[in-house]
């Protein structure tokens, strides 16, 4: 399973999350801040990801 993959399965549920829930996510995962920012920014890109405030998201649809 892709980081990426993980990612959506974990957090696709939970309202809203911060950036740092991501990282949290992160620790222990072979991966770094760098790549958490790059997967966020390409989320926002596709649409996948709502950025609700600074460093809030979801990837829920029916919060605006």
């Amino acid at each position: 399973m892709t980081l990426t993959t993980e990612v959506k399965k974990e957090f696709g549920n939970w309202s809203t999350f911060t950036h740092t829930d991501l990282q949290v996510f992160f620790k222990g995962k072979e991966a770094n801040l760098k790549y958490l920012n790059l997967m966020v920014s390409n989320f926002l890109k596709k649409g996948d990801l709502k950025r609700i405030t600074k460093g809030v998201y979801t990837f829920r649809d029916d919060i605006e």
